[in-house]
């Protein structure tokens, strides 16, 4: 049965068996009395709602083969069916709802359940976990204390998450900063990188207020695949801190990586978190089918009870409880905060430490537009991602807002700021985090273990927390775009690959994205560049003796200017005694300054023939060019669209392909406007 979990209507939060289900199917198929499904109904949909607004509504499939569900804008749903379907209700009453165990968020007025808010602070709670070794490890790549760097992470998670455009999507510190961050604090310092921080934070802010962020709908789809797969295969390397020597330790033969007993029990215990994350959904799912149909059943019971853990949480209590009871040698949560923040003190941006050279804010404002370029491309695009996984849109232009405050304020602080995170984002919205409370749960946590690492977390192991991120790095990976390799043309792959190999090898989101960008608007000029023609005919009428027409498929721009040149012989067109020459543009359109150079020196190659150039056909936006351009281009050519417009005959003539239809409707209308 299809069943609801809760829903506010009005103020009143009704039981867990109303739902939508209980609105818009029948009182039996919901379990509901008649009233109660009528009071729900008339509540939401009933004559007193004014205003209203539309709710997409995901549907889960249904068990059984007799079920359906029936919303107001559209046909029943068949049994199996899944997917997201629209409904209408009041503006004031739309708030979260849940329906199986999807939920759909409307960010105006939502509002959080018991259960809706357990599941977001559990979600907070193990992103946090995850959060804590990655700020601490890119802050000792930059060469700043660790301390920084949570403070950094948590600061921006706390901003982004609260102000963001993205519920759900989680921030912090970035590996792709540390190319821009590295060099400058080791040539000026660490207030030259907290200054650049700062001014890319204002940067941030104006990209945001300017809505420069919709320019990302320009990244194709093979780049964004490309930068998922380049991300996905980063996050896993880069876990590898979790098998090496800790520091102060020491190994056998020099080596940095663990050795014996201590990397055959990390890689027991990352393998057991990892399995127990995986097979946990598929217990609970296993005693619920398989249990007896009554509902207060004991196996019912404890699936509801497991259903509120998280499973990635789930893997790190199994991992944390094997490593307990057996008294593994692994290395621990604390053991990690006890030897980053040991050399840690307090961090914040000090006027006096300002530099005072002309050259050195030079560089710093270079990298503050490099951070905040980089860091704006990899926030756009995680939030690309969170949004097809939570079927969803988000607000680029908040998004853009709230990382240049967080960036601001985690500059003044002395951090090194930072920018959206794939992996998090995706550990999160896995983890049943997909509001605004997960996101400060997160920024909670870390902070509170940045300053106080004590408590029951600091036992978690962390290769534990490694296996997590590799998981959510395997989950974001696009695997099915192997398969398209096949189907997808040759540059698409291409693309892909060059962009995975870049984003892997570089570490530089930006040079990989942009050059995505680069080579897939080359690709598509060169295609559009090879589907320009002309189709010439000529008028045997008496009254248009003397004039050539040519018919235009395809755009002019600068790919293809050079062949538009080609297509013409104004020579040949006076050897032949064509007085005039009208060109249709009623399947081509005009783009660029390139294409407006074409076609003057067209006009005068005519004109320097005895021939006078027309044009026809010409779209609102290509008149408009050419009236502007006027003074710029040859005044022989002139736009006689009145004249020969052939859209205003074509429905006379449906079949007009062949050049007797074409010379009779150039006599028709030379005839017509002589009369």
């Amino acid at each position: 049965m299809l069943k609801s979990n809760s829903m506010h209507c009005r103020g009143k939060l009704f039981g867990f068996t109303t739902g939508f289900v209980g609105v818009f199917s029948t009182p039996n198929q919901a379990g509901l009395g008649a009233r109660t499904h009528e009071r729900c109904r008339a509540l939401l949909l009933g004559p007193r709602a004014r205003s209203r607004s539309r709710v997409w509504i995901r549907v889960q499939a249904m068990d059984s083969p007799g079920e359906t569900i029936e919303d107001t804008q559209g046909p029943r749903k068949k049994p199996g069916e899944q997917g997201i379907f629209p409904v209408v209700a009041p503006r004031e009453d739309i708030g979260r709802y849940f329906v199986g165990e999807r939920r759909i968020l409307d960010e105006r007025t939502a509002r959080y359940p018991l259960r809706s808010t357990l599941e977001e602070v559990l979600a907070g709670i193990t992103t946090a976990l995850a959060l804590l070794p990655a700020a601490a490890s890119c802050a000792l790549a930059t060469g700043v204390t660790p301390l920084a760097g949570l403070i950094s992470t948590g600061v921006l998670c706390a901003i982004t998450a609260a102000l963001g455009g993205r519920p759900g999507m989680i921030s912090g510190t970035s590996a792709a900063l540390i190319i821009l961050q590295a060099p400058l604090l080791q040539q000026h310092g660490a207030a030259a990188v907290a200054v650049a921080v700062v001014l890319s934070g204002v940067l941030q802010i104006l990209f945001g207020y300017y809505r420069l962020g919709k320019f990302v709908r320009l990244i194709s789809y093979p780049t964004f695949l490309g930068f998922i797969g380049g991300i996905a295969v980063l996050t896993t390397l880069s876990q590898g801190y979790a098998f090496q020597v800790p520091p102060g330790m020491a190994s056998n033969a020099g080596s940095i990586w663990l050795q014996g007993v201590m990397l055959r029990t990390a890689v027991v215990v990352a393998l057991l978190a990892a399995g127990a994350a995986h097979v946990w959904p598929l217990i609970i799912n296993r005693l619920e089918r398989h249990g007896p149909d009554n509902a207060r059943s004991w196996r019912h019971r404890l699936a509801r009870v497991l259903r509120w853990l998280p499973s990635p949480l789930a893997g790190v209590l199994v991992a944390s409880i094997y490593a307990e009871v057996t008294q593994a040698p692994v290395r621990r949560l604390g053991d990690f905060l006890r030897d980053s923040l040991a050399t840690s003190s307090a961090v914040g941006l000090s006027w006096a430490a300002l530099p005072t050279s002309p050259l050195v804010w030079l560089a710093i404002v270079r990298v503050a537009f490099g951070l905040a370029l980089i860091g704006l491309l990899e926030s756009l695009l995680t939030m690309t991602f969170i949004d097809e996984v939570t079927e969803s849109r988000g607000s680029t232009r908040r998004e853009c807002l709230a990382v240049g405050v967080g960036n601001v304020v985690a500059g003044i602080f002395g951090g090194i700021g930072g920018c959206g995170l794939l992996g998090q984002s995706l550990l999160n919205t896995k983890s049943g985090g997909r509001g605004r409370l997960s996101g400060l749960t997160a920024a909670l946590c870390l902070l509170l273990l940045a300053r106080h690492p004590s408590g029951l977390l600091i036992r978690i192991p962390v290769p534990a927390i490694a296996s997590l991120m590799v998981l959510a790095a395997l989950g974001s990976f696009e695997w099915a775009s192997f398969r398209l390799f096949r189907a997808i043309p040759l540059a698409d792959s291409l693309t892909i690959a060059g962009v995975a190999l870049v984003t892997v090898a570089t570490r530089n989101v930006a040079l990989s994205v942009l050059s995505g960008v680069v080579f897939s608007a080359l690709v598509f000029a060169y295609k559009a560049s090879r589907r320009i023609a002309s189709h010439a005919f000529i008028s045997t009428e008496e009254k248009t003796r003397g004039w050539r027409g040519y018919r235009i498929e395809g755009p002019l721009f600068f790919g293809t200017a050079e062949q538009f040149g080609r297509l013409f012989d104004p020579a040949r067109d006076r050897a032949e005694g064509h007085q005039h020459v009208i060109i249709d543009f009623s399947g081509s359109r005009i783009w660029d300054a390139t294409a407006l150079e074409a076609l003057d020196s067209l006009a005068r190659q005519y004109k320097n023939n005895g021939i006078r150039l027309h044009l026809c056909g010409l779209s609102r936006d290509s008149a408009r060019l050419l009236r502007e351009a006027r003074a710029y281009i040859d005044e022989s050519m002139t736009n006689e669209s009145a004249l020969y417009l052939y859209e205003r005959v074509a429905a006379d003539y449906p079949s007009n392909d062949s050049a007797e239809v074409e010379h009779e409707l150039f006599a028709k209308r030379e005839s017509g406007e002589s009369a």
